[in-house]
């Protein structure tokens, strides 16, 4: 008999290792096992190195992560060998000299990569040195960055050293222009501005393949802030005709080698690591499917069955599946970059195939939920691989999205400082995630598990509501039944006919257990038809009212459309009022200054006012159109009101009337409760208001600015979109209950025909309003509410 739970061991406790435990921790015994005792944010670890206290935000101490919170096991030690046949992985943990096994049902290699390619253990700074032989070996053997106080110390020590380099304004060349070159030289410059920073790169532009307009707004930047670029030119550092040839005669004080990335899987036998590759080779290579396999192609650490059991995602692994005489655009898998996105991607991926592996193997299945042949899942070019956000300094930042292996691909969407904001919002959402916390969570868990899935289960009895509690966290369920009740003990039944309230005992309404307790969705109906093809299921709802979707949602706009009236005709009357003042000014100041100008506002403010007249003593009868139109001509005021306002005030005078502006921004919002006319022209205020002064002022420093428009638009939007779902939620369930209502009278009235009289009465059998038809026939006075029957 197999254990209950399957054994599953995670090397590595980064990305793609935390996320395997989140997402195998409820449903196997999952081990993480990692040379260091902490998670490190590595894209922001380079702000760290020149503004120390930053590190505090970047890392978090594994053990009471992964055990306390995710309810896995963390082994603090180094993996030194992986034995695909016995299923077992030989470590050696922190704190003893003996190595130890342990054996393990699935795999998952989760152990990244080192980014110095000229180093013989790949050393760089910007990943920790973790392995034991490399440590001795290393430029920092003093410090042991398997703790997190030594990674600390280093960090502090690197400061140190730039802070002496400002002091003396040294020289530093920086090799390789990419976005960890690029971050690099910028981030320097900022904090230690003395530095005389030069840049190089092989390529004739920065950022590499990224796009050419992302590439000079980083060229531009750089520029500006005087750091000195080479391009198309070769890194060679014996040569003196190179350091010429960059300006730099006399060497430089220091370098910092920014290329390249170089394999780190000592524990893999070399049979299954590649010969070639980024940084000599050495990468885990993979199947389509990411399994683990030899270089004669063969599955590695396969079981008696042929299916795999050993995973390489993230970093570690060869990071493309190649097809002999054919272009990278023709591959099953081209080149996949190693950044933090994919290999989660990959990771859940494998996660998957660890699941349907299981569910073949242990639970004797052979189909899904949807009767689909389980088989192993094969691996896709992630669309996410190509989003690349490249700090320029702490205040500006350029976003590329939709980047691929080819030159000069993707779009650079956003920049400036929004685009900072956003990076220090994504490291700070990540970290929160992998740190297992509940906002980073919500925030990036649909990223990797879209799209949801849709099961529809006929039937609310014992199988239906199995299969609602099994799928109901994996997928969107909806449990149908033609019975309101279901009978929890249907063989019971028999005696709840000779003892009537043991049918109590039996049953429960579905609603609240399927919604509330199980998290599905629960319609009330019968099933009259299932289309195989098209996958579509036709009911008949039991409440006529609601047969039809188009008519419920008829009714929810009638009532809506009435709020909106009644709200218009209110605003028409406070306008037409106040508005009689402004007629009254301005045609005193056209007979006092006649001009094109003050005619033309003079007749502007009297259509408004005619206008809002008409409505209010009700010469005008509001349609669904004419309110609508009339609503969009009183925005359109306001945006000529905002814009004639604002560009004729000086800058103080501006920034004065930004309060007055959200303020009507957000009034027009509450008082018309009209998303459809309020988001365009949210957005048309926030064009005007970022036009006018940028063409007033004569300024292009729009950042502060763009960033606070931003801010203000999403709010308005938002609050325009939140108000009508909350008004529409209680007008639905204002309807439900007079639909409930009614119909329990109607019943009643019906009932008052055919009987001496009748008693309304709750779920526990007990008179829940009075009768007076009751009393007389039990001739009594007393209150019967409450009361059992």
């Amino acid at each position: 008999m197999p254990p209950s739970q399957r054994r599953v061991l995670i090397i590595g406790g980064s990305f793609s290792g935390l996320a395997a435990g989140r997402d195998l921790g409820s449903h196997y015994l999952v081990t993480i096992i990692d040379a260091k005792e902490y998670f490190e944010y590595t894209p922001g670890v380079l702000r760290a190195y020149v503004k120390p206290k930053h590190l505090d935000a970047l890392t978090f101490t594994l053990q009471p992560v992964i055990e306390t919170r995710m309810g896995c096991k963390y082994i603090w030690g180094e993996v030194k060998e992986l034995n695909g046949a016995e299923k077992t992985a030989t470590y050696k943990p922190i704190f003893t000299s003996e190595r130890e096994t342990i054996d393990f049902d699935y795999c998952i290699i989760a152990a990244g990569c080192n980014f110095g390619p000229f180093h013989k253990w790949g050393e760089s700074l910007w990943f920790p040195t973790i392995h034991e032989d490399a440590r001795p070996e290393g430029s920092w053997p003093h410090l042991d960055e398997r703790y997190l106080e030594g990674r600390r110390r280093h960090v502090l020590e690197e400061f140190n050293f730039l802070k002496s380099l400002n002091d003396k304004s040294a020289t530093c060349l920086v090799v390789g222009a990419g976005f960890i070159g690029v971050e690099w030289a910028t981030e320097i410059q900022h904090f230690f501005p003395r530095v005389k920073l030069t840049i190089i790169d092989f390529l004739p532009q920065p950022l590499g393949p990224l796009p050419a307009s992302a590439a000079k707004y980083c060229e531009k930047y750089m520029n500006k802030v005087g750091i000195k670029q080479f391009y198309n030119t070769k890194y060679d550092a014996k040569n003196t005709e190179f350091w010429k040839s960059i300006d730099l005669p006399n060497g430089a004080d220091k370098e910092y080698v920014c290329i390249g990335v170089k394999a780190s899987n000592y524990f893999m036998p070399k049979e299954t690591l590649s010969e070639k590759g980024p940084g000599g080779g050495g990468w885990i290579l993979m199947n389509q499917n990411l399994s683990v396999k030899t270089r004669d192609g063969k599955l590695w650490g396969a079981d008696d069955k042929g299916f795999p059991r050993i995973y390489a995602v993230g970093d570690c692994n060869y990071g493309c599946i190649e097809e002999p005489g054919k272009k990278p655009d023709d591959w099953p898998i081209p080149p996949i970059p190693k950044i933090s996105y994919p290999g989660e991607e990959m990771c859940i991926v494998a996660c998957t195939n660890i699941e349907k592996t299981d569910r073949l193997l242990f639970q004797s299945k052979t189909v899904d939920c949807c009767g689909d042949p389980l088989k192993v899942w094969d691996m896709h070019w992630p669309w996410g691989a190509g989003m690349f956000a490249t700090s320029l300094g702490p205040d500006d930042a350029c976003f590329v999205a939709g980047a691929n292996w080819q030159k000069n691909s993707g779009l650079m969407c956003v920049w400036g400082q929004v685009c900072a904001v956003q990076k220090e919002f994504i490291e700070a959402s990540k970290t929160d995630e992998c740190a297992y916390g509940f906002i980073g969570r919500c925030i990036w868990y649909f990223v990797h598990h879209t799209p949801v899935r849709r099961v529809l289960v006929v039937g609310g009895s014992f199988s239906g509501l199995a299969a609602g509690r099994d799928l109901g966290k994996h997928f969107l369920v909806t449990i149908v039944d033609a019975k309101e009740r279901s009978l929890g003990a249907e063989p019971g039944v028999l005696r709840a006919y000779v003892k009537p309230k043991h049918l109590d005992a039996l049953s429960f309404t579905l609603q609240p257990v399927i919604e509330t307790r199980m998290g599905c969705k629960f319609l009330w109906g019968e099933v009259k038809e299932i289309n195989g093809e098209q996958k579509p299921g036709t009911q008949k709802p039991c409440m006529a009212r609601w047969a039809d979707d188009a008519q419920k949602e008829a009714r929810l706009e009638e009532e809506m459309w009435k709020l909106r009236q009644r709200n218009f005709i209110f605003i028409s009357r406070c306008i037409c009022h106040l508005n009689i003042f402004m007629v009254l000014g301005m045609l005193h100041e056209a007979v006092r200054e006649p001009g094109f100008d003050s005619i033309l506002w003079t007749s502007f403010c009297t259509m408004g006012y005619v206008q809002h007249l008409m409505v209010a003593c009700g010469f005008i009868e509001l349609t669904r159109q004419q309110q609508r139109l009339l609503t969009c001509f009183l925005h359109f005021m306001c945006l000529v009101i905002m814009i004639s306002t604002a560009a004729s005030a000086t800058a103080f005078k501006f920034a004065m009337m930004q309060a007055f502006q959200v303020g009507l921004r957000f009034w027009l919002v509450i008082m018309f409760l009209d998303p459809w006319v309020s988001i365009p022209f949210q957005l048309l205020f926030t064009l005007a208001e970022m036009s006018v002064y940028s063409f007033v002022f004569e300024t292009t420093d729009l950042a502060a600015l763009c960033l606070s428009q931003f801010f203000i638009c999403t709010a308005c939007i938002s609050s325009s979109v939140f108000i009508d779902l909350v008004l529409r939620g209680r007008f639905n369930a204002l309807l439900e209950t007079a639909d409930s209502d009614s119909l329990v009278s109607g019943f009643r009235r019906v009932l008052r025909g055919v009987c001496d009289g009748e008693v309304l009465l709750d779920s526990e059998m007990k008179v829940s309003q009075e009768s007076q038809c009751l009393k007389h026939l039990i001739l009594t006075d007393v209150s019967l509410v409450g009361r059992s029957f």
